[in-house]
């Protein structure tokens, strides 16, 4: 059987002299290689609706139930208010203390997980350990 031309060797040799002119050139190739395969990139806006029902089904039920208790909540302070807002927007935790900073109020990563574990705890979401709600500090090990 013979080979597609896109199999051959001369083929490959003409896109890997393609793909270095259009790096060069600074566009990126919306495939990658898997071993020996090229793929498309998956960078596709529908990767929600791919999941498996159960999952997209309770991440839905997730944000329905953050957003009911966001209105009817008193929260400990100012910050706690826009965390929980940004989280039930769906904001991951990065995109958060990015959101805090612009508004002059820097918190690390791991305050921001602990203040939306607190929440959900205290509304019933999720249950959390004592273990889990509290910040704990790395040790040094011992010299």
């Amino acid at each position: 059987m013979q080979k597609k031309y896109y199999q051959t060797d001369e083929f490959k040799e003409l896109s890997d002299e393609w793909e270095e002119i259009l790096k060069e050139a600074g566009l990126a190739d919306i495939e990658k290689s898997i071993g020996k395969k090229r793929v498309l990139k998956q960078n596709s806006p529908n990767v929600y609706r791919q999941m498996d029902p159960v999952r997209r089904e309770a991440k839905e039920q997730y944000f329905r139930e953050l957003n009911g208790c966001l209105h009817a909540a008193c929260f400990d302070c100012s910050v706690d208010r826009v965390v929980m807002v940004l989280k039930a927007e769906g904001a991951k935790i990065v995109e958060i203390c990015v959101a805090l900073e612009k508004l002059g109020m820097k918190r690390y990563r791991r305050t921001v997980r602990l203040i939306i574990r607190k929440y959900e705890d205290r509304w019933g979401i999720k249950n959390w350990t004592p273990e889990q709600l509290r910040y704990r500090w790395k040790k040094k090990p011992a010299t």
